[in-house]
């Protein structure tokens, strides 16, 4: 068959698609309801305050000008009645550092795809259970060999030609190239929880008087997925970085009613953790331990009524990093803490 027929008829199908669903879709409210809930857990866009914004305490204590990561969603079929939609976006993580001229050296980049599909194992009106299928493309963009003491030959290959310095680090982090696709199937659910007391965290902080809100709802989010790097791996990540990892996230959202204002519930806080498990074998980075293989990620998102958004909140958070998954820093670890402002799809509901 001619590829641009083939084309055609591919781009039908899936324009017509989601019309004809409608008429023979007895669940279509619930289905529309669940795709408001996948985008209220999509990943936040961040940036830390300068200087203390971003602490890593490891072997070499480093505290960041600015870091961000910048986290742009577009769904398709994300209003339709249909029990599937597709995401594409294009991460950005980025490191200003302490240099006199506040250079952002190699940012990572995560052009990438995610497709969403109900899958109602739970026939509960409270919880919505789905299938996610992410496919990512993650590199640096850097083009100078990914190891320390390599350099390309005539053929375009990165041959040894000197032994490490003292102190020298494995991986070039100055320019070194860092490439590598991936994919992750996953297993998420959703369960809410309506008409409860809310007592969120951040009221301690920044206290608000009872009779200032009625209660609101929380949003319990759980998530198992396996993670398969595949393709055109940098060949230095062999046997150095975790191509196979198992992943696990749990997300509590809060939200309360507020008295006599313009809107009538929005999000008062939300907390994050996320586990990450490196199932690879790895047999040539030296002094890689069983720790190593770990990372835990937790963060704390709330808002602030005198300063209330639609998609801005502060955050605070801490964890530990048995790998840096940025870049081409794969032998650090560490424990890091920070805070600052995120932007993204929060709860919000506008008084009638």
């Amino acid at each position: 068959m001619n590829s641009k027929i083939f084309l055609f008829i591919c781009l039908s199908i899936l324009c017509h698609y989601p019309y004809g669903l409608k008429a023979q879709n007895p669940d279509s409210t619930l289905n529309i309801a669940y795709k408001k809930l996948f985008r209220l857990y999509a990943p936040f866009s961040e940036v830390t305050v300068p200087f203390v914004g971003d602490l890593q305490f490891g072997e070499n204590f480093s505290n960041y000008i600015l870091t961000a990561q910048v986290e742009p969603h577009f769904f398709l079929f994300g209003e339709s009645n249909t029990k599937f939609a597709i995401d594409f976006y294009f991460g950005i993580d980025v490191r200003i550092l302490r240099e006199n001229s506040l250079p952002v050296r190699t940012p990572s980049t995560r052009p990438g795809g995610t497709f969403y599909y109900r899958t109602n194992f739970i026939p509960d009106s409270t919880v919505f259970d789905y299938i996610t299928f992410q496919v990512m493309h993650h590199s640096n963009g850097q083009d100078g060999c990914a190891l320390n003491g390599y350099s390309y030959d005539a053929n375009n290959n990165c041959i040894q030609d000197r032994n490490l310095l003292p102190g020298e680090s494995i991986f070039n982090q100055y320019n070194g190239s860092f490439s590598t696709n991936f994919i992750e199937i996953g297993y998420n659910l959703s369960r809410q929880r309506s008409n409860v007391n809310v007592r969120r965290l951040s009221n301690y902080v920044f206290p608000f008087k009872r009779n200032t809100y009625t209660g609101g709802n929380i949003l319990n989010y759980f998530y198992v997925g396996y993670q398969h790097h595949f393709g055109n791996i940098e060949p230095a990540l062999r046997g150095r970085y975790g191509l196979h990892k198992l992943i696990f996230k749990y997300k509590r959202i809060s939200s309360t009613r507020w008295i006599n204002s313009d809107v009538s519930q929005s999000e008062a806080d939300r907390l994050l953790i996320r586990l990450s498990s490196n199932i690879s074998k790895i047999d040539k980075l030296p002094n890689f331990n069983f720790y190593n293989r770990f990372a835990l990620d937790l963060k704390y998102y709330f808002t602030w009524r005198k300063v209330s958004s639609k998609s801005t909140a502060f955050f605070l958070m801490a964890g530990y990093k048995g790998q840096d998954e940025y870049n081409i820093y794969l032998e650090d670890d560490f424990l890091y803490a920070g805070f600052g402002l995120s932007v993204g799809n929060l709860f919000y509901i506008q008084a009638e």
